[in-house]
Parts: structure tokens; C-alpha cells; sequence
């Protein structure tokens, strides 16, 4: 059931004015404090108000998809899961931020102000039914980024971290601008849910609307680390504070990913996308290979992680190739989307550990530096060991069930040679996702000793033991977004 409200338009985006409206509070505090610095905590708590404030205007309604702004931005199941996900990653990223010494210290009510307003643009992302309002969206993400990566403390990393990030993703967002240009030149409309109609009448019959699609994909490939537009990945991620690096990594894929989605949905099961869907297969397997043998050789921990994203972006792409392939079949569209969330949520965790290395190093933390982890912290040597399980994809944690999905709807649509490679790849990533566990348990050492951070540590334990408990009970969170897929596919 889909239901356009008139006058109920801003109701509906209460949440993106609510994050606005609260992120201007902390930088307002420290004006009338004659730019003083304020208590780190009293930024958080404002960040808190806002959050839960945007969570409480989420229409929580199941089965009725709503229009807002003239079919621009659409409510439904996967729109208020995002935005659940992007909300709690931010709560998180707010107390990593408060523990890490690389942003705690020096303006931070202004990059509170920052998280939020990226988080606006998140949602406005993840919402999208617009072309033109989905690039709005991801420009307000990356700019807020781009500013926060700058602001860190540190003086070389993260300067050039945040110009290279700047100057590549203005590359992308310039090659997404122009084809949805060339969308609108030939189709005369943006909105996706009327390009739904239109696309299979002119999609091959003009080449410049083919080119269209293609520009904007790829324009999106960039966002979230897809070969060969990848080659930003590593560097950024290690030139930022690891707060900063765990929110791109799980909040802006996430945002990015649901945007892919929704472009995946027009393109699916479209007599005569077979080129489309070859050249995406291509592009998983490389970003799998190329992520996968480059954290090999990774000995800061970081770079390692970094590397890795690029990999588990290679594993979304084959579901999205599943997706397209099989007309939006359900399974396939429910495993893209159980796997982009369970991703989001192992990485928080993984980056909140590397965080309390840095906080005590002021540093990023290399395999050797955890020599001897599990003597010294062995319940967060524990922790550790999940999480990195959980990423490899190893049972019983919940992103072996992830590739499980995925790699069953891959096999649902008779693309076994696509299955071989995610499978192969898959098995490298364990080997360097369980270097880092011999050093912890089997290689002398004294790991360095962790600073009393207790809500980084709580959010590490949590993400731990919710990957297990997840992976346990997968069938009731996996029938959950099931649900809230259902009434897009259908």
C-alpha cells in the first residue's frame, strides 16, 4: 500500500530537523562561552538529544509505504531500518569520539556538529526516491566528512587524508552528476519510482540513457569502495582518527549501499542487462581479490580492515548481482540488505578495539603491537577474536549466515562461477583475519595496557556478544528484514 501525505511532509523528515536543530546546540554553547572549550560530555549529551530525538519522529508503520516532497523522498521498511542503523552507529561513534585522544581534546563541540549533520545527509541518502536528492544527500554525508577528517589532531595523515578524500570523491560525485543528467535528458524524470516504468522502453534502445545508468553506478562504486575506484580506501582510512574511520566504515556504507539498492531495483530483471550485470560480476571479483590479497601483507591493523572493506564491498555487489539478475527476487534483495547491517555492526566493534589501542599509544596499532593480548585483557582478546571470526565469516557468528545469504542467492541464479570466487576469496580472508588472533594467543609479548574507557569498551563487548547471539537466532532478525524488504520488491 503506498501513500502520498499531503501536509504531513515535515512530520515525516522530523528526524533530519531534529539531528539539524540539536547539532547546532554544542557549537552555539561554545559561542556564548567566548569560543571555550565546553566539557567533551556535555557535546556528547546534546549529540544524545538529537539522536533520540530523530529516533522518536521515525514512523515506525510496517506495510504502508509512505511519499513525502512530491514522491522525493519514500518511507518503508528498509527507509526506517537504515535509519535505526545509522542512528545507533551514530550514538556509538558520539562515545568513540569522547574516548579517543586523536578527538576528544581539541573542537569538539564542532565535530559533534558534524557527525550530525553527516548523519542528516545519511538519511536523506538512505530516503532517497530522487536522483537529484540522493546526490544532495550524499553531499552533505561526504562534505561533513571531508571536514572531520581535517579536524584531527594529528598533522600530516589526516591533512592529506582529507584532501585526497575531497578531491576523489569530487571526482565521483561529478561522474554521478552527469549521469543522472543524461538520465534526465533522455527519461525527463529523476524519480526512481517512475524510472522503474520507463527503463526497460528505452534503456537499450538509447545509448546515452545506458550510459546514464552506468555514470551513476558508478558514481555510487566510489562512495563504498568498489575496484578499481577503491584506491582511496586504505589511505583514508588510516589518515583519520579511528572514531572517524569506524563511522565512514559502518555508517556511510551503509547510507551509500541502501542508495545502490534503490538503483538496483529499477535495473532489475530487465530483458537484455546481461552486460550490466557481467561488468558488476567483474567488479565483485576484483574488489574481492583486491582486497583480499592486499590485507595479506598488512601489518597496521588499519590498513588491514581497510583492505578488507574493499572485500566485504566486493561480497554486497555479488548479492546486488543476484538482485538484478532474478527481477528483485526476494532472497537475493533480503540478503543484500541483512548483509549490508550485519557488516555495519561487526565493524563498529572492530575499529572501537583499535580505538583503545590509540588511545593509549596515540597511534594506529600494528599485529605486534597485540602480542600477548589475552594475557594482559583476555576478555577483550575474546571480543577481538568474535568480531575478526565474525568478519572472516566463520560459524556460528552472524557473518558466516551474512555469506551464507548471499552466497545462496548468488547459487539461486545458476552463477556458480560467481559463488567460486566469493567462496576462494572468502577462505584467503581467514588466513589474515586470524593473524591477529595467533598474536593474541599464541606469540609471547606484552600487549600494551588499555586505558579505562568504559563506553568504547561496552560498545566492543556489545558488538561482540551480538554477533554471537545474533548468528545464534539468525532466523528471527533474518525474517525481520525480510519484512521490511518486502514491500519494496513487491
Amino acid at each position: 500500500m503506498n501513500i502520498q501525505i499531503p501536509g504531513l511532509d515535515l512530520v515525516l523528515v522530523g528526524p533530519i530537523f531534529a539531528l539539524f536543530f540539536f547539532s547546532l546546540m554544542p557549537i552555539t554553547q561554545r559561542i556564548f562561552r567566548k569560543k571555550d572549550e565546553q566539557s567533551p560530555m556535555l557535546s556528547v549529551g546534546w549529540g544524545l538529544v538529537g539522536i533520540t530525538a530523530a529516533a522518536a519522529f521515525l514512523d515506525l508503520s510496517l506495510g504502508i509505504k509512505k511519499y513525502a516532497f512530491y514522491k522525493a523522498i519514500v518511507f518503508d521498511g528498509v527507509s526506517i531500518a537504515a535509519a535505526t542503523v545509522i542512528l545507533a552507529l551514530g550514538v556509538a561513534t558520539l562515545f568513540l569520539m569522547r574516548d579517543n585522544i586523536a578527538t576528544r581534546t581539541e573542537r569538539f563541540a564542532e565535530k559533534v556538529f558534524l557527525v550530525l549533520c553527516s548523519m542528516t545527509g545519511m538519511l536523506i541518502t538512505s530516503w532517497a526516491n530522487d536522483l537529484l536528492i540522493m546526490f544532495v544527500g550524499i553531499e552533505i554525508m561526504s562534505i561533513s566528512l571531508y571536514i572531520l577528517i581535517a579536524l584531527s589532531r594529528e598533522d600530516t595523515l589526516s591533512k592529506e587524508a582529507s584532501f585526497k578524500y575531497f578531491l576523489l570523491g569530487s571526482f565521483a560525485s561529478a561522474i554521478f552528476l552527469m549521469g543522472m543528467a543524461y538520465i534526465f535528458g533522455i527519461g525527463r524524470t529523476t524519480l526512481l519510482s517512475e524510472l522503474n516504468g520507463v527503463v526497460p522502453e528505452i534503456l537499450f534502445a538509447n545509448k546515452v540513457f545506458y550510459v546514464g545508468i552506468l555514470l551513476v553506478i558508478l558514481g555510487i562504486c566510489f562512495k563504498v569502495g568498489i575496484f578499481p575506484f577503491h584506491f582511496w580506501v586504505p589511505d583514508i582510512y588510516q589518515g583519520s582518527a579511528t572514531p572517524l574511520t569506524s563511522f565512514m566504515a559502518s555508517a556511510a556504507k551503509v547510507a551509500s549501499f541502501v542508495a545502490f539498492y534503490r538503483i538496483a531495483i529499477v535495473m532489475s530483471g530487465i530483458e537484455g542487462n546481461e552486460k550490466l550485470i557481467n561488468l558488476l560480476q567483474w567488479l565483485a571479483i576484483f574488489s574481492m581479490i583486491v582486497g583480499n590479497v592486499s590485507a595479506l601483507w598488512q601489518d597496521n591493523l588499519k590498513r588491514m580492515l581497510a583492505y578488507s572493506s574493499v572485500a566485504h564491498s566486493g561480497t554486497i555487489l555479488m548479492g546486488f548481482v543476484a538482485m538484478m539478475a532474478s527481477g528483485a527476487d526476494q532472497a537475493a534483495a533480503t540478503s543484500v540488505v541483512f548483509y549490508i547491517f550485519s557488516y555495519a555492526f561487526m565493524t563498529i566493534g572492530t575499529f572501537g578495539l583499535l580505538g583503545l589501542f590509540e588511545s593509549h599509544e596515540g597511534r594506529a596499532a600494528t599485529v605486534e603491537e597485540i602480542k600477548g593480548l589475552s594475557d594482559r585483557h583476555p576478555m577483550f582478546a575474546l571480543a577481538f577474536t568474535v568480531l575478526l571470526l565474525s568478519l572472516a565469516g566463520l560459524p556460528p557468528t552472524l557473518g558466516f549466515f551474512g555469506k551464507f545469504y548471499i552466497f545462496s542467492s548468488v547459487i539461486n541464479q545458476e552463477m556458480y562461477w560467481l559463488a567460486f570466487w566469493g567462496v576462494l576469496n572468502s577462505a584467503i580472508g581467514v588466513y589474515y583475519y586470524l593473524r591477529p588472533v595467533v598474536y593474541m594467543y599464541m606469540v609471547e609479548g606484552r600487549a600494551i595496557i588499555m586505558p579505562k574507557q568504559f563506553p568504547t569498551k561496552i560498545i566492543l563487548g556489545l558488538s561482540a556478544i551480538g554477533v554471537i547471539v545474533l548468528g545464534i537466532v539468525v532466523q528471527p532478525a533474518y525474517k525481520q528484514v525480510e519484512k521490511k524488504v518486502k514491500a519494496i520488491v513487491n
